[in-house]
């Protein structure tokens, strides 16, 4: 029998969202390395809010986004939570490239949270 995701979606769930205006945002499919996965009882996700570079540029997006470092800025965030599975090298998320962000669901790195170089995302407080 072939190997089959099924997803089960509880639409009773609140889902924690980084938009601050959720009807005025641009996201796009990209590709991240495995590798930037954060352990969550067990499981791997790429955590939605996670900050990236290389976003806004088509290569980036087809290469590999990358995680931003203590002291870099970032050009795109993650939108959504994504499981990374077994035997993944790469994933594919949505990486938001334009819009209102709250400050509050960026992750922090190093504990603080890094500034956008780009200028289509302004981060709320």
């Amino acid at each position: 029998m072939p190997n089959v995701r099924v997803k089960k979606t509880d639409f009773n769930q609140t889902t924690r969202s980084v938009v601050a205006i959720p009807d005025h945002y641009v996201a796009l499919s990209a590709q991240i390395p495995a590798t930037a996965a954060t352990d969550v009882g067990g499981k791997k996700y790429i955590l939605a809010g996670t900050c990236v570079k290389n976003a806004t540029t088509l290569d980036g997006r087809k290469t590999g986004l990358e995680v931003v470092q203590t002291g870099e800025q970032f050009d795109g965030v993650i939108f959504a939570d994504q499981r990374v599975y077994d035997g993944e090298d790469k994933v594919t998320v949505t990486v938001l490239v334009h819009g209102f962000v709250k400050y509050a669901a960026l992750q922090k790195v190093a504990g603080a949270v890094p500034e956008s170089k780009n200028p289509m995302i302004l981060v709320v407080k």
